[in-house]
Parts: C-alpha cells; structure tokens; sequence
C-alpha cells in the first residue's frame, strides 16, 4: 500500500513540472491624437519597457485578460514613470501545466510608455470643417484647374451611359389590340388582337434587328386565327433608353383555318421606348383570302364561279401596340 502511494506521488510530481510557454500578441496601435468630444491632445512617446511579474491569486482569478492588463498597469507604474498608455504592447508568459488547467507562474510585458499632453479645445473653423465631420463634398477648382468644356461634357456623358441602349441581344412581349378592314365590296370592319414575341438584336444604339412570332385573332363570324412570322428592323432616333423609333415588318401570316389563306405580312410602326415599355401605332397587311364561310371549293374556283366581289382579304389593320422589353 506504502509502494503504491509513493509511485502516485512521483508521477504527480512529474505531471506538475513547470512549461514555459511564450506568447507574443499582435501589436496595437492608436492614433497620435485622441478626440474626445471637442477636445484633443497630443501624445508624448518614451522608450521602449520590460517588465515581468507573478500575478497573485486574485490576479489569476480574472483570467488571462486580466492578467495583461494587470501587467500594463505595473509597468507602466514601476518601469513607465506612470505613464497613461503602453504603445505597442507585447507579451511572454510562463505557465505551470497541472492535470486539469495551466497555471500561469509569470508575465513579461514590453512596450512603449506615452503621456497625453497639450489637451485644447478644436476652434469652431474646425468643427464646422465638412472634412473633419466626415461629410463627403464636391472638389472645387479654381480658374487656372477647372476643366474645359470638352472635358465636362465627357464627364457628363459617362455619368449618363447607363441610360444608353446598349450593344447585345434583348426580349419584347407585344400586345396589339384594334381593328381589321375588308377590302370586300362592303369594306368590313371587325374587332382583332395580336400577341407577338419579338427577339431583337441591338447592332448599336440606334439599329436593332430581329425576328418576330405571334398569333392573330381576327374577331368575326368565322372567328380567325393565324401566326405572323416575319423578320423586323427598328430605328431610334436617340441613343437613349428613352427615345422615339420606327420599324418595319415583312413576312408570312400563316393561316390556321381552312377557310382562309395565308399570304404576305408586312407592318409598319411608329412609337416611343421606354426603358421597360414601348407603345406604337401600327399599320399590318395580311394578304390573306377569306370567303365569308364554310368553303367547299378550292381557292383557285373562286374566280370561275363569279364570286370576285364576295371575296375578300385581311388586308388593313390598324393597331394600337403595347410592348414589355425584357
């Protein structure tokens, strides 16, 4: 029993023997001037200190953070000539490695010792100084910097180029609701809308190019559908998102109902862009044959029975355009 409590002593012994384990903590700097308030001070730098000191317990049971600043405080005290701030500070610390914890045995601080001298009131011209509050304001020139007129309008037109149109490929949804003429005998009117896709490419801030796609609802007694498709070209006149154009459209409306043809499309618009939307006043021909209602015959049989006059064509549409870009 006496052998084997003296075998636990001895390895206590061994796991309680002292470390020494150094720590050097990152500098910290401050400014060479303190604002407090209205008032400011300079700082009075000395040479650099050493000092090292065992801390209590009553030190210790603040933990390592305690420690250093207790360390500061003395050295400042004992090596500083009781100096207001240590500058700079830097740390080696031996600690005691037991079963549960490390104890630390001592600290070594260094730094700079500096004193707050010269405190004074800022004069109101620097109080009142935007620079000083932190308020950003516009650079001044004076006759001799002030730039030309050349070199402001190109400042000018670089602070606008996000409000030009812009190279590269773009989306528009078109909505044309109006109204289709006959050009029968009787010069027919009725109700219509389109819904068109229009993908574009703009070649540069004015010319745009594109091909379109869509369907047409022609609303009369038959109630006619076809699909547009064609291929358009626009010009604006300014180079701002903002601006008035005209396009033109030409290609096929292909018809869905047997009792029509399909024929040639060609538009033509005139409107003004904005920078989500368009609206337009459109002109459509859709040179598409229609009978007036359930046709037995081929559409070349027309002619042969006399029915010149009953025949008609979709030719005119007047429209108003509405148009999303995306």
């Amino acid at each position: 029993m006496k052998k084997a409590i003296g075998i636990m002593a001895v390895a206590s012994l061994l796991l309680s023997a002292c470390d020494t384990l150094q720590k050097t903590a990152t500098t910290a700097n401050i400014s060479t001037q303190i604002h407090s308030a209205a008032t400011v001070a300079d700082l009075k730098v000395g040479d650099r200190i050493s000092y090292t000191m065992t801390p209590s317990k009553d030190v210790l049971r603040g933990g390592e953070a305690n420690v250093r600043h207790v360390a500061e405080a003395e050295a400042l005290t004992k090596k500083g000539g009781n100096a207001d701030i240590l500058l700079e500070p830097n740390y080696t610390i031996t600690k005691k490695r037991g079963f549960f914890t490390n104890k630390i045995t001592s600290i070594t601080v260094s730094g700079r010792p500096a004193f707050y001298t010269n405190f004074r009131s800022l004069p109101d011209s620097v109080l009142c100084n935007p620079i000083f509050r932190g308020i950003k304001t516009a650079k001044k020139f004076s006759p001799a910097q002030r730039p030309t007129t050349k070199a402001l309008s190109a400042v000018t037109y670089d602070s606008k180029a996000r409000n030009l149109r812009q190279r590269g490929l773009s989306m528009q949804f078109e909505l044309d609701p109006g109204a289709c003429f006959l050009d029968n005998d009787h010069h027919d009117a009725y109700p219509m809308v389109a819904f068109l896709l229009n993908p574009a490419y703009n070649i540069n801030s004015r010319w745009a190019v594109g091909l379109g796609i869509g369907f047409n609802y022609q609303g009369n007694e038959a109630d006619i559908w076809s699909v547009p498709l064609y291929v358009h070209a626009r010009h604006y006149f300014s180079p701002s998102v903002k601006s008035w154009f005209v396009d033109g459209r030409l290609g096929s409306n292909i018809a869905c109902d047997e009792n029509i043809s399909s024929g040639a499309y060609v538009g033509v618009g005139i409107g003004y862009s904005f920078k989500y939307f368009e609206i337009a006043a459109r002109y459509n021909y859709t040179g598409s044959y229609y009978a007036g209602g359930d046709n037995e015959y081929e559409w070349e049989d027309w002619d042969d029975f006399g029915y010149e006059s009953e025949k008609s064509r979709y030719v005119h549409q007047a429209l108003l355009s509405l148009a999303w870009k995306f």
